[in-house]
């Protein structure tokens, strides 16, 4: 009930530099996964992560820009509630997280259940 007053910054934002370092590899991979796969079936990239083939690449792509998305909220709200002495700041920033992730598990739950029930394999693909 009585949050206590951040004191040290170090840790926080250590742990959320290294995650940030990490996201940003995994992210890259899978915008140049998303792009190779959008060019070769004549989309582009947006439509490619709407109507796309490949849920793989996509949900990889949603995940990891959610979580460097999320690292910005964590790193303002942490700095936020250092600042002021407010720990509500930080509380508001795991909500806006939690959100966050809610709505791209919604939007791959949807994406995928999409391409189980309309999609069938390539022809090149289930000749294998």
């Amino acid at each position: 009930i009585y949050p206590s007053v951040l004191e040290d910054l170090r840790i926080g934002l250590s742990m959320l530099a290294f995650s940030a370092s990490i996201e940003s590899v995994s992210f890259t991979k899978g915008v140049l996964a998303v792009r190779q796969g959008a060019k070769e079936n004549g989309m582009g990239f947006f439509e490619y992560l709407k109507k796309g083939p490949d849920p793989m690449g996509v949900a990889v792509v949603m995940e990891d820009g959610a979580a460097l998305v999320g690292i910005v909220i964590g790193l303002s709200s942490l700095g936020l509630s250092y600042f002021t002495h407010n720990s509500v700041f930080d509380a508001i920033g795991s909500m806006c997280i939690g959100s966050l992730l809610g709505f791209i598990a919604i939007f791959l739950i949807i994406k995928n259940a999409k391409s189980l029930s309309t999609r069938a394999a390539p022809p090149q693909k289930r000749a294998r």
